[in-house]
């Protein structure tokens, strides 16, 4: 009888320790998510779908806004994959900041935008709209961007071809958030495949391809 216990007890405790060792077979859910370590979702409706990050305007006064949370300064390039609907006047996509001033490199409405401009409606204002070459066919289908940003020169890449340029002293000089911005238009949706920062070295110094995920419970 004695033995017998022995035996049921070291049973019993091999079944413990099989069961604490047994792989976690089950099942994990996952949900793509902005990633809130390189983004500020600042207005609208951005959601991660597929692996891209997709702008939506909630509102016909809303539109859809993210904006890093790290800025660059000029000597960098920044690549980005991406299509919209509409290309309403204005979706933009590019770098910018508002302070006192409004500091902007952006592809806007057909053009390469250049703006140094005072808020407060001083004289000394300053933009520049370069036309892109090309745009009626371009903006019917996804494009590689790429925004070189030199000391007083900017010059456009699509997809892999030099577009247009801007040389002078509307260029910004102080650091810059990269901006993802969709028209409050309703019609205009915009996705973006990537988002890619290099540095004039050619290193990346920010990605996004937008793969972030955070584990949910499952349905």
């Amino acid at each position: 009888m004695k033995h017998n216990m022995i035996l049921l007890l070291l049973l019993g405790l091999l079944f413990i320790e099989s069961c604490s060792q047994a792989p976690d077979n089950q099942e994990k859910c996952y949900e793509y998510v902005l990633n809130s370590s390189k983004w500020d979702d600042v207005k609208g409706d951005a959601q991660i779908k597929n692996e891209h990050l997709e702008l939506n305007s909630v509102g016909p006064q809303d539109g859809c806004e993210i904006q890093s949370k790290t800025t660059f300064l000029h000597s960098c390039e920044l690549e980005i994959k991406v299509k919209s609907d509409q290309w309403a006047v204005d979706t933009s996509m590019g770098l910018e900041i508002w302070s006192d001033h409004h500091y902007a490199i952006v592809i806007t409405h057909g053009n390469l935008g250049i703006i140094n401009q005072s808020i407060s409606g001083e004289v000394s204002d300053q933009e520049h709209y370069e036309p892109i070459v090309g745009w009626e066919s371009l903006k019917k289908t996804e494009n590689v961007f790429v925004l070189k940003w030199l000391p007083g020169r900017v010059e456009l890449y699509v997809n892999g071809i030099l577009n247009c340029q801007y040389t002078g002293p509307k260029v910004p000089d102080i650091p810059l958030e990269i901006r993802l911005n969709s028209s409050n238009d309703l019609t205009d949706s915009v996705i973006v495949d990537y988002v890619v920062m290099r540095a004039s070295s050619s290193a990346e110094i920010f990605r996004d391809d937008f793969d972030y995920k955070i584990e949910i419970p499952c349905s």
